[in-house]
């Protein structure tokens, strides 16, 4: 051989020890090829992120080598998923195989969000949505930011994303092995596993139902409560805790944040290991912060006060006064003190819409130029009464 010939002998020998080494160190489990999928985000991964995951396992930056700090980070994330589910284990799919949970955090970290409030709706639900929405941005003050919508159609998507609003596309045989789980019940716990997820980030959650309008920004509330792992509104159900059982009132899930707290994640693990038959959230947050051996400081329930429970390894959980949150008791003429009102009874607001006109907005291209807080003022005139539909979301 010449020269040539055998420096290029060389080379091929060379480039097969490297392919064979290679492939002794490609892992043969499944986590190879979610490695693959989710090294997509490795480019996105900014100092947000970062100090997030690391306050929340109590690193300190300062202690790792800032080359390896994405990949500490997604490894971090990826067994954050893999530690993450509900009950009914088997009627989950792995969430870590699931495009939403993907589009979930590229969102999250665009935004760059520290808190998100958090609602649900499906095209059936359209016309709570835009009276929930002018609420929430018009009459709130401050305006609620950091709004995201998950969207349980592809229409309510669509709407929304034309209308420049955070919106997250869940389909529930996506998120379901089993499919002889309710619709409602469905989006119930697929509402609270992505709740879960975004606890799990460190990122802190306010979720409110559609029903639950938004008169004052009720984050100056939250502000009062550092040390609280969840605050909630009074709830009745379940009624063997609540309304006949022995704490009276319950947390009800129509209004509530979950702090993005290590305190949080214990209650996590309690709903993880908590025996229940029902795909019902409601159900779950509460036999949670029972498992969690929680203890009310009053045995009164007072309108005007509210009542504070502290449970194992530093969780505590505030419900908020019935003149703060309203819903059994809404009046018209306490409206000046509610920060929220949840209630089935109509309420005077600064809006101008019937339910034929509230679906017309949705259903046509009337205002279609318009975008955001633009689109929502031009529906909102005069004084009418807002009154309240049921819906599956």
């Amino acid at each position: 051989f010449n020269s040539r010939t055998r420096l290029r002998w060389f080379f091929r020998c060379l480039a097969i020890v490297c392919i064979c080494y290679a492939a002794r160190n490609i892992p043969s489990n499944i986590l190879h090829k979610e490695r693959y999928r989710y090294s997509r985000f490795k480019s996105q991964i900014d100092d947000f992120q970062l100090h997030a995951v690391f306050e929340k396992d109590q690193l300190s930056t300062d202690d790792v080598d800032s080359s390896s700090m994405a990949e500490i980070n997604y490894e971090t994330y990826h067994k954050r998923l893999l530690n993450t589910a509900l009950p009914h284990n088997s009627a989950f799919k792995p969430i870590y195989l699931q495009k939403w949970v993907m589009e979930l955090h590229t969102l999250l970290l665009r935004r760059k969000m520290k808190f998100v409030v958090l609602t649900t709706s499906t095209w059936g639900c359209a016309t709570l949505l835009l009276r929930w929405l002018i609420s929430a941005r018009l009459v709130a003050t401050p305006p609620l930011d950091n709004i995201l919508v998950l969207s349980f159609d592809t229409m309510v998507h669509n709407l929304l994303l034309n209308k420049n609003f955070s919106t997250l596309y869940l389909n529930v045989s996506d998120i379901f092995n089993d499919q002889s789980v309710s619709t409602k019940h469905a989006i119930y716990m697929s509402r609270l596993l992505v709740i879960q997820v975004i606890n799990n980030w460190g990122i802190t959650v306010f979720h409110c139902d559609l029903d639950a309008l938004i008169l004052k920004n009720p984050f100056e509330l939250f502000e009062n409560y550092p040390d609280a792992s969840i605050i909630a509104s009074r709830g009745r159900f379940p009624f063997e805790l609540g309304k006949n059982g022995p704490w009276k009132y319950t947390a009800c899930m129509g209004a509530i944040l979950f702090r993005g707290s290590p305190h949080t994640d214990e209650f996590w693990i309690a709903v993880h290991l908590i025996n229940v038959t029902t795909f019902d959230d409601q159900v779950l947050i509460n036999y949670a912060m029972k498992r969690l051996n929680i203890i009310w400081t009053s045995e009164h329930w007072r309108d005007n006060v509210p009542n504070v429970a502290n449970g194992d390894n530093g969780f505590q959980i505030i419900i908020l006064p019935s003149l703060v949150v309203c819903r059994e008791t809404c009046m018209a003429n306490n409206q000046n003190s509610y920060y929220i009102w949840h209630s089935k009874k109509s309420l005077y607001l600064n809006l101008n819409l019937t339910d034929y006109e509230v679906h017309d907005v949705v259903s046509t291209t009337n205002g279609n130029n318009l975008i955001g807080d633009a689109w929502l003022r031009k529906w909102r005139s005069g004084i009418n009464i807002f009154n309240h539909n049921s819906c599956n979301a």
